[in-house]
């Protein structure tokens, strides 16, 4: 069927074009047809040449039109092509871009959802937020845990036991040690789990950074 399709193309494209060239010269130059008409009409043979081209152009521009009319009722459909769609249950990531100037670390909190079995005071899990670059890493990393947990972290199961009235004054550094001086209700905690917490979420937020290799926790009025 293809192969057919193809010699009917171009049948009839041919005998378009050979009848397309007779009607273009029998229009076009028509005062030279009229004199070739002149002078064949003493020839008989001359002018049954004549009438022969003009009945081919006229045959031919009709069997071209049948054929090319053949091929495109005849031809196979388009076939469509088919488009994959790409997935929509690929998890995306929720989490808030990071921009232009600000650093991204991490936070950490309780969470009352822990699923894995063990109850210890310390287990504290990391929370993304960002900081502005250039500021004091360590100085900023510590506010932003002090801000809290937001409602969508709460909803989330995320608490933090630090205090309210928690208070840094300083964080200084030396010797890869972060020594954080604090005042507040902190102090008075004791030795509870909530105090245990909340030191690991203090020592956590530091001990994310590379420099930083053990942190000290000092009082002060």
């Amino acid at each position: 069927m293809a192969s057919s399709g193809y010699v009917a193309r171009c049948v009839g494209y041919t005998c378009v074009v050979y009848g397309a060239l007779v009607v273009i010269i029998m229009t076009k130059q028509g005062s030279i047809v009229h004199k070739l008409v002149a002078i064949l009409t003493h020839n008989h043979f001359h002018r049954g040449v004549l009438l022969g081209s003009i009945v081919a152009g006229v045959v031919g521009v009709s069997i071209g039109a049948v054929l090319l009319t053949w091929h495109i009722k005849n031809a196979p459909p388009t076939q469509t092509p088919t488009v994959q769609t790409a997935h929509t249950n690929v998890p995306k990531d929720n989490r808030t871009p990071i921009k232009k100037g600000q650093l991204p670390i991490f936070v950490y909190f309780g969470n009352t959802n822990d699923t894995t079995g063990t109850t210890t005071c310390d287990k504290v899990w990391p929370v993304r937020r960002t900081i502005k670059q250039g500021d004091d890493i360590l100085q900023s990393s510590i506010a932003e845990l002090l801000q809290g947990v937001t409602d969508k972290e709460k909803n989330s199961g995320y608490v933090t036991a630090i205090p309210n009235d928690t208070i840094i004054h300083d964080i200084a550094f030396a010797s890869s040690t972060a020594t954080v001086a604090y005042s507040g209700s902190l102090r008075d905690m004791n030795k509870s789990c909530a105090r245990t917490q909340a030191f690991a979420q203090i020592t956590s937020t530091l001990l994310q950074l590379p420099q930083v290799h053990k942190v000290s926790m000092r009082y002060t009025e």
